[in-house]
């Protein structure tokens, strides 16, 4: 890896990984490492690297956005190229580039300042989709496709269409929401913050499901791993701890939490954590403070 502070993973359509990192962009081919570092000598050049954020377009390509820049990966040349946002939100102030991990596909989603705009995969032309009511950032989008935005430094919620509309308001119980996961097979959306919540659509319900003295601070990353845990077991960390939790989304409790220190005996010694992605073969991958570790749903693919 180019750095062992890995922000953010994405698997590209050829089955290959990419990790962000502060130093530039890592990918793993299965058998080897690549680094394209922001260097003279390299394309990823900028003042600071500020957030990190990888996607992957319908074609498979990568993008890469920090907070002064917004790139992506040319197979042909083999390396990262500056996409021009000149004339995009010329209001906006510097460190606003935020790319969205959306399934539509053809499309690479970001958010500029005040607005989400859509790149088309093939013909690389952006257009604006909506502009944003400005509450506080997008959060992500729910099982029904509704983005949800606002929640940081405000309780003001809205649930967005993809048009810009309106669907649903309401006001959390706190703020800091740091992302969102809705249940499969219900309208109950689990929401992250300085503690677990969860949102009723149908009935506009909040309800808390941790403490602050639990010590879970700004909790994300909650997904089901289904080849691991099954369907009933969602996991989620705290930002920047090292420790992973499951949650049973039938008992409705924490039931587990596994370290991720680094120490030798420990299998998952990534470190603080940042980023955790299930890729294409159902397999976990973490990533912190010192790297990334991975859960292999078959023991023969630890060799990949």
């Amino acid at each position: 890896l180019a750095n062992p502070v890995v922000r953010d993973i994405q698997e590209d359509e050829k089955g290959r990984m990419w990790f962000a990192m502060q130093t530039g962009v890592s990918c793993y081919d299965g058998k080897t490492f690549k680094s394209y570092l922001n260097t003279p000598a390299d394309s990823l050049l900028w003042m600071d690297w500020g957030f990190r954020f990888l996607t992957a377009d319908g074609t498979g390509r990568i993008w890469l956005a920090t907070n002064y820049n917004l790139f992506y990966f040319d197979e042909k040349k083999d390396r990262f190229l500056e996409y021009d946002l000149s004339g995009v939100e010329t209001e906006a102030p510097i460190g606003n580039v935020y790319l969205q991990d959306w399934p539509e596909e053809g499309v690479a989603w970001l958010y500029i300042y005040n607005g989400v705009y859509a790149i088309d995969a093939q013909t690389l032309k952006i257009r604006k989709v909506f502009g944003l009511p400005r509450l506080a950032g997008l959060n992500g989008r729910d099982g029904d496709g509704l983005i949800w935005e606002g929640g940081w430094s405000t309780k003001k919620i809205h649930l967005l269409r993809l048009d810009g509309t309106v669907q649903q308001k309401t006001t959390a119980p706190m703020g800091h929401i740091r992302g969102v996961f809705q249940e499969p097979g219900s309208s109950r959306v689990w929401v992250g913050s300085d503690m677990l919540l969860s949102f009723d659509k149908k009935t506009g319900n909040w309800e808390r499901w941790s403490e602050r003295r639990h010590r879970l601070q700004f909790l994300e990353g909650m997904k089901l791993v289904p080849k691991l845990t099954g369907d009933s077991i969602m996991w989620l960390y705290p930002i920047g701890n090292p420790m992973i939790f499951g949650f049973s989304l039938q008992q409705r409790k924490f039931v587990w939490q596994h370290s991720t220190e680094r120490f030798a005996a420990n299998d998952l010694r990534c470190g603080g954590l940042e980023c955790t992605y299930v890729d294409s073969k159902g397999n976990l991958w973490m990533s912190g403070n010192h790297g990334v570790s991975v859960l292999f749903t078959d023991r023969n693919q630890a060799n990949y």
